[in-house]
C-alpha cells in the first residue's frame, strides 16, 4: 500500500474517532445538565417543604396561644353551685381586656369570616398586628375563634375552636384549628 492511500484511509480513520469524541462530549455535557438540573429541582423543593412546615408550625403555635388564651378565662361552679363565666373579656388585643364579649357564644360563621371579637391578624413571625374585620398591612396570617355551647351539655360545656390561616394572597401554606372541650368544674 503506497503512502498515499494510508494517508486517505487514515485521514477518514482520524476524522471518525474525532467525530466519535465530539458525539461522547456533547453526550457527557447533556448527562451533567440533566443530573445538575434535577440536583437544583430537588435543592428547590426541599427549601418549600422546610419553609412550608416552618409556616404550620408558626400557625400552630399561634392557634395554641389562642386555645390557651380562651382556656384560661372563668368558666366555673363555686362551692355554692353558682356559675360564674367571663363574659367581658375582649381576645382581640395584644393583651386581654375589659370590653369583649368573654366566653360568649360566637356567631356560626365565625371561622369563616372576620367577625370583630372573635378575630385577628398576626405577622409572619406570629406577632399581633392588630383586629377587627380588615387585617392591617404585614398580616401574614388570620386567626379566627368559636366559642360555642355544646349540644349535649349546653349550659356547661363549651366547644373552643381555633383556626389559623394564611392572608389570601400571601405566599405562605399551612393552616392549622386546634379544638377542645371545655367543662365548668366546682372551685
Amino acid at each position: 500500500m503506497s503512502a498515499r492511500s494510508c494517508g486517505l484511509e487514515c485521514q477518514a480513520a482520524r476524522g471518525g474517532a474525532a467525530g466519535a469524541a465530539l458525539l461522547e462530549a456533547l453526550i457527557a455535557v447533556a448527562v451533567v445538565i440533566a443530573i445538575t438540573t434535577s440536583v437544583a429541582l430537588l435543592i428547590v423543593r426541599s427549601r418549600q417543604a422546610v419553609w412550608a412546615a416552618g409556616a404550620q408550625s408558626s400557625a400552630v403555635a399561634a392557634a395554641q396561644q389562642k386555645l390557651e388564651q380562651l382556656a384560661a378565662l372563668e368558666w366555673r361552679v363555686d362551692a355554692a353551685g353558682t356559675r360564674h363565666s367571663d363574659a367581658s373579656t375582649d381576645l382581640s388585643l395584644d393583651s386581654p381586656a375589659a370590653g369583649g364579649t368573654g366566653l360568649q357564644s360566637t356567631p356560626v360563621d365565625s371561622l369563616d369570616r372576620n367577625v370583630p371579637g372573635a378575630v385577628d391578624f398576626l405577622g409572619a413571625d406570629g406577632t399581633w398586628r392588630g383586629g377587627g374585620s380588615e387585617p392591617p398591612p404585614d398580616t401574614t396570617f388570620v386567626r379566627r375563634w368559636s366559642i360555642v355551647r355544646h349540644a349535649a351539655d349546653p349550659d356547661d360545656t363549651l366547644v373552643l375552636t381555633v383556626l389559623v390561616v394564611p392572608l389570601a394572597g400571601t405566599a405562605w401554606h399551612g393552616a392549622a384549628r386546634l379544638q377542645t372541650i371545655r367543662t365548668r368544674i366546682g372551685r
